[in-house]
């Protein structure tokens, strides 16, 4: 196992596949409509690099150019903006053109995309920019603005996760329930490589990272595994049915148009411990796995029920896991106690899974700014874990020193903290809202380490799990 670093950001945006753009038709000289603003393309998927171009201003002239975003319930505005010297031949190309200023700096081509934040009438609530409904994209209002605020010209630009060639098809059977994204069939592409996705303890399903992963070519299965009207329960803990992985790969056996011998899966947070303990536990046919920013430790009230129904508890007591506090503006916080994790792992075995059992590649990714769990210094416990097992060499392992708990997909807004319904609360029925330091505070490394690991994903399952037919070529490497 070697670990790999995040290249540093002296390395600049030349390692990352430029789509080359038509400019013929739009005039490179002032009109009498004024300057214009080029985005290309209009409406994308979310990981699609855009060119973007102002033509038709003074040589030098000072320019600002501002993205905005609606949170979906649209009670909360995002922006960003970058501030750019127009060129000789009165241009600024975004791609190759440093921001002097503004919420980044240098030359960042999608930085009016990651650096976006709250706006500061709204800033104190915290709000996170989440994609729930992959159906609907996220709407960008981009203008250019001159020195005075004035506004130059305008543009709508949509992103989406999901490509028009994807199904999104809701899934229920046996124990296991969640949305499938099946891209459509084109030659030699069928039977589909497989994906399970496991995110976080949400009392909702986000689907953003599965739907676009599926616009690559992968048939991907979002798992909704956290549904407390379905979860076994002794009362305080509720157990996560192993029952539903096993089901979940009858499924895929069982579709005529899915490959039950090339199955992957990826994860983060608490769907990373469950996907961990499943992979071990039941030696399900998994050909690899991406792990990023989770415990391997059962916690948080959330146990496991085993096939010949005997339980696993979940470490404990969660008081001596979790901390809480008040601020100045009377806003309670949330986080976890890192100490009080590792002594549960002493004292908890069985909550931790067998990884001595793994015989898949693995793909992980270390947190080096998490602030809310110690995903890095878990990910190198399972990694030494591996080692002492003999098992090192399934490992590669790559470091992000930009990335808090959260790794977005690629050019999200990065969300340094945010509101969080206390997992112990919740599975007994309480809606309390805390507010957590996620980390990532460095955002332009953080953006960096999104399009470093999405590139990496995105090869791992190409080469692991075999593609025969692409549907993109943007994000592939040799």
């Amino acid at each position: 196992m070697v670990l790999r670093e995040v290249p540093s950001l002296q390395a600049g945006v030349s390692a990352m596949t430029r789509r080359e753009t038509t400019s013929s038709s739009i005039t490179r000289e002032c009109t009498d409509a004024g300057p214009i603003l080029s985005i290309t393309p209009e409406s994308g998927l979310a990981d699609e690099l855009m060119d973007i171009r102002c033509w038709g201003l003074q040589p030098g002239q000072m320019v600002t150019l501002t993205a905005k975003v609606h949170t979906e319930n649209g009670k909360y505005e995002y922006q960003a903006s970058g501030q750019y010297r127009a060129a000789g031949d009165g241009t600024v190309k975004v791609q190759t053109d440093p921001s002097l200023g503004g919420s980044y700096q240098g030359v960042e081509p999608m930085g009016l995309l990651w650096s976006q934040q709250p706006v500061a009438e709204v800033a104190h609530k915290r709000p996170r920019l989440v994609k729930f409904d992959v159906t609907r994209p996220f709407t960008y209002t981009f203008e250019l603005h001159d020195g005075q605020g004035g506004v130059l010209a305008s543009k709508v630009v949509e992103r989406t996760y999901v490509a028009d060639y994807v199904e999104r098809i809701p899934v229920s059977t046996g124990e296991a329930e969640g949305v499938l994204f099946l891209p459509e069939k084109r030659e030699g592409s069928d039977p589909l490589p497989f994906i399970v996705d496991m995110k976080g303890l949400l009392m909702r399903l986000v689907v953003d990272r599965a739907a676009l992963l599926a616009s690559h070519g992968f048939a991907v299965f979002a798992f909704d595994y956290f549904r407390p009207r379905r979860l076994k329960t002794n009362g305080e803990n509720v157990y996560v049915d192993s029952q539903a992985f096993l089901d979940v790969i009858n499924f895929v056996r069982e579709h005529p148009r899915l490959d039950a011998d090339r199955i992957g899966v990826t994860n983060s947070c608490f769907g990373g411990t469950l996907m961990l303990h499943a992979v071990t536990r039941l030696q399900l046919p998994v050909r690899c796995m991406v792990a990023a920013g989770f415990s391997p430790l059962l916690f948080a009230q959330v146990g496991w029920k085993n096939l010949d129904g005997s339980l696993i508890e979940p470490a404990g007591p969660t008081s001596a896991l979790f901390m809480k506090w008040k601020d100045e503006m009377d806003d309670w916080w949330l986080t976890i106690n890192f100490q009080g994790v590792f002594d549960s792992m002493k004292c908890f075995n069985d909550a931790l899974p067998p990884v001595g059992n793994l015989i898949c590649p693995i793909l992980a990714f270390r947190h080096e700014d998490d602030r809310f769990m110690p995903t890095a210094r878990l990910t190198t416990e399972l990694v030494k874990q591996m080692e002492e097992a003999g098992k090192g060499y399934l490992v590669d392992l790559h470091s992000l020193p930009g990335t808090g708990h959260f790794l977005e997909c690629p050019y999200h807004a990065i969300n340094t903290t945010s509101g969080l319904y206390d997992p112990r609360e919740v599975t007994i029925g309480q809606t309390r809202l805390y507010y957590t330091d996620y980390g990532g505070e460095d955002i332009t490394q953080g953006a960096k380490d999104q399009e470093f690991a999405w590139r990496k994903i995105i090869n791992f399952f190409r080469k692991h799990l075999e593609v025969k037919e692409m549907y993109r070529n943007d994000w592939i490497s040799d």
